[in-house]
């Protein structure tokens, strides 16, 4: 389980900022996973009424590579975020790639976001950058 906040706010601006307040936790095994999350956004001193859900999953397909997901759906929105894709790790470094496909968006061409990441695996915590 763990929770927290994301905060952003523009530079030099007095209550402008907004975020999300998400609590998750996840359910498995080294080979696969299940992870169930709550958050809900914010602006200034306003909160959402609904929470966005989030559900996401991971099977390990190999030693060194699984396949992930993780999907927010979003209250009251046609738009939901589906995404997929692979995860390959060694012993220090993990890197990411995926498709983030909006759901009932109107786009032309290919209808997927590339989303990557990039993290330094050490003994105690993940680091993302």
């Amino acid at each position: 389980m763990a929770g927290g906040i994301l905060y952003i706010a523009p530079t030099g601006a007095d209550d402008s900022g907004g975020g999300i307040a998400y609590g998750v936790t996840t359910y498995g095994s080294a080979k696969t996973a299940l992870t169930l999350g709550l958050g809900w956004g914010f602006a200034g001193d306003d909160f959402a009424e609904k929470p966005v859900v989030m559900i996401g999953g991971e099977v390990r397909t190999s030693h060194k590579t699984k396949l992930i997901s993780e999907n927010w759906l979003i209250p009251d929105s046609d738009v939901n975020l589906l995404s997929f894709g692979i995860r390959f790790f060694g012993e220090n470094l993990a890197a990411d790639f995926a498709l983030i496909y909006p759901t009932a968006a109107d786009m032309d061409g290919f209808p997927f976001f590339p989303w990557k990441l990039v993290g330094l695996l050490t003994e105690h915590r993940f680091w993302q950058g």
